[in-house]
């Protein structure tokens, strides 16, 4: 148990390499610093690319937007075309009740007028000869 204990005590206390000196320390430092993506030297090389992928993304949005923009419209144009159809379905319905015979009688009577009860007859002239007393 004693050797177990020895053995975590060891994992747990940091590892120095007395190998290192501090030259070495700056070396490894340089290498990190190498091995960046992104470098404060070469900021003006990325930068074209940074601007493209800005206008880009600037591009995204006003699209998006757009495509929002439109979807409303259509929404909106589909409601009002909804509206104007039962507008005029009913406006329809009410003239086609007004203009059935027996209302149109009833507005005549009113005026003086009123409905035929005999069916139409075509009239007809015959011609005469004229004789000329000279």
């Amino acid at each position: 148990m004693n050797e177990i204990k020895l053995k975590e005590e060891e994992s747990i206390q940091p590892m120095v390499n007395e190998n290192t000196t501090p030259s070495k320390e700056k070396n490894n430092k340089k290498t990190k610093e190498n091995s960046l993506f992104f470098k404060r030297e070469d900021a003006a090389k990325w930068l074209p690319f940074t601007l493209f992928i800005f206008v880009m993304v600037v591009v995204y949005i006003s699209l998006q937007q757009e495509a929002e923009r439109t979807v409303r419209n259509t929404e909106k144009l589909t409601r009002e075309i909804k509206e104007l159809r039962s507008e005029y379905l009913s406006t329809k319905a009410e003239l086609m009740k007004e203009s059935m015979q027996t209302d149109i009688a009833k507005r005549l009577e009113l005026n003086g007028l009123k409905e035929l009860r005999e069916p139409a007859f075509k009239l007809t002239l015959e011609e005469t000869k004229v004789v000329n007393k000279k």
